[in-house]
């Protein structure tokens, strides 16, 4: 099986353990705490601020090697099988530490594909297919186990640890033949030519994806409300989306390599931005059909080729820490959100305000970044 494959694998099931995490939480967490919002940004903050690491990550696979990063992430399981065990109060800190070897290895999973299909959406776009597929099998997976009535904390998180090491393992097969490419030179040589440019795209990144977090999670209350059961809102909260995601990342990719990655990502932003709108607006049938519209396919397939085409080609591990380092920041917006009593319409305008700002900071990087 050659690289390409065993990485779409190990992005299977690496998405399919997180995604019984996101599916399941949002639930527990509702049934349990009611419309927590100060929870839940902290939940959420605590899976994206540790992501800071995968910059260090990225930079450090790029220079020494990429093997023992894919040992280190195993380290997963065992945080996710606590979960059950210490329950709801410790799940921001578990899944925190969790999130962080997570950060610190998926740079290094995204950047061998990079390197080997010329860093082109298309090839990210076929990677992305089993990790898309992966999400859609994790909420699958939370709706099979509420049919049986096995749909609690230790059934879904031992699940969940089982995938994360079945991923660590097949990602050894991907990163063994990577070799170190870059010297700590290159990196600096790089952000010197360059870094004012960066640091704009990377705001441009950071802004859609704190909208994105605090949408979604917020709104993932009003979905649970809607769907009714949580083997509905399992269904579209990842399933659907998951489904018809798969079968549109071969146009996202073709789309980002047709159109650019910078006119698709700033599609991509006004699209989020009417959407938004229209899941704050809508309910009933109407919000579950604006649930599952696949959005994100173009999204993350247009901000990795974007990246990966920016960074130097022995620098696609920094590439791709950069964007998952867009995370952390996020989450820092998140948690200071955490801190106030926000009803939903003021959350819709915050949203929409960082979308805004996305599109501004793209259009000034691209205008920087073409000047070198």
């Amino acid at each position: 099986m050659d690289r390409l494959k065993l990485a779409m694998l190990a992005g299977l099931l690496e998405n399919m353990g997180w995604a019984l995490h996101f599916t399941y939480s949002r639930a527990w967490v509702r049934d349990t705490l009611g419309d927590d919002y100060s929870f839940i940004f902290m939940l959420a903050a605590a899976e994206t601020l540790p992501v800071v690491l995968s910059i260090v990550g990225g930079l450090h696979g790029d220079v020494a090697g990429r093997r023992k990063i894919a040992e280190l992430s195993a380290l997963q399981a065992p945080l996710f099988m606590l979960v059950p065990v210490l329950g709801l109060r410790y799940m921001p800190l578990l899944v925190g530490a969790s999130a962080a070897l997570w950060a610190y290895f998926w740079p290094n999973l995204v950047a061998p594909v990079m390197e080997e299909t010329g860093r082109t959406g298309s090839g990210y776009a076929r990677f992305a297919i089993g990790s898309t597929a992966g999400w859609g099998l994790g909420g699958v997976t939370v709706m099979v186990y509420d049919w049986l009535g096995v749909a609690e904390p230790p059934a879904i998180y031992w699940t969940a640890a089982l995938m994360l090491v079945a991923a660590a393992l097949v990602s050894l097969c991907v990163v063994s033949a990577s070799r170190p490419r870059a010297t700590v030179h290159d990196v600096v040589g790089f952000l010197r030519r360059g870094g004012l440019g960066v640091l704009t795209l990377f705001f441009a990144i950071v802004s859609l994806q704190a909208a994105s977090e605090i949408f979604w999670n917020a709104s993932a209350f009003k979905l649970y409300g809607e769907a009714g059961s949580i083997a509905m809102f399992s269904l579209v909260y990842s399933t659907l989306p998951t489904a018809i995601g798969v079968l549109v990342r071969p146009l996202a990719g073709r789309t980002v390599d047709a159109a650019g990655p910078w006119r698709t990502y700033l599609a991509v932003i006004m699209g989020y931005s009417a959407l938004y709108l229209g899941v704050y607006l809508s309910k009933g049938p109407l919000l579950l059909a604006l649930w599952v519209l696949p959005v994100f396919a173009f999204y993350d397939t247009s901000i990795y080729t974007l990246a990966a085409r920016v960074f130097p080609e022995n620098l696609q591990g920094s590439a791709s820490g950069l964007v998952v380092l867009s995370y952390f920041a996020a989450g820092i917006v998140v948690l200071g959100l955490s801190t106030l009593s926000l009803g939903y319409r003021e959350i819709l305008l915050i949203t929409e305000a960082l979308a805004l700002a996305a599109a501004s900071s793209l259009l000034a990087s691209r205008r920087r970044l073409a000047s070198h």
